[in-house]
């Protein structure tokens, strides 16, 4: 995969930006089908995005770290489901639901814009447990 796709924080940024386009689309929706079909390539950028996070968070943080990292991934997308949960439904009730499948992806435009000012530690730079080791 490394080969096909060298940088891996270009790669979960592709992830993230399909997820977004995939909800928006979602927004836009004029059938159940096509909500079915947009909302499952809502799962496709996740998965993209999640599959490599682990083994990028390996080479920004030295091992006695990885736990702590680890845990904050683990909880920020359960966290990010509640507040998206509770967000949609107050937008949705206010707005319509067309309206907060709209507006729910805009933060993930924040994440996108740092996501791309990270450099990729395999660009060059050593893993963190090298550092931690020396």
């Amino acid at each position: 995969a490394d080969r096909l796709c060298p940088n891996r924080i270009h790669t979960m940024a592709l992830g993230l930006g399909f997820w977004s386009f995939a909800a928006v689309l979602a927004g836009l929706s004029r059938n159940i089908a096509a909500l079915v079909a947009f909302r499952s390539m809502v799962g496709v950028g996740i998965g993209t995005f999640s599959v490599i996070a682990g083994p990028v968070l390996c080479d920004f943080y030295p091992p006695h770290e990885l736990t702590l990292a680890f845990a904050m991934f683990s909880i920020a997308g359960p966290l990010g489901g509640a507040i998206g949960f509770g967000a949609s439904g107050f937008l949705a009730s206010w707005l319509g639901w067309r309206v907060a499948l709209l507006l729910l992806p805009c933060p993930s435009a924040l994440g996108l814009a740092s996501l791309m000012r990270v450099p990729d530690p395999s660009d060059g730079l050593p893993p963190a447990s090298a550092v931690a080791s020396s």
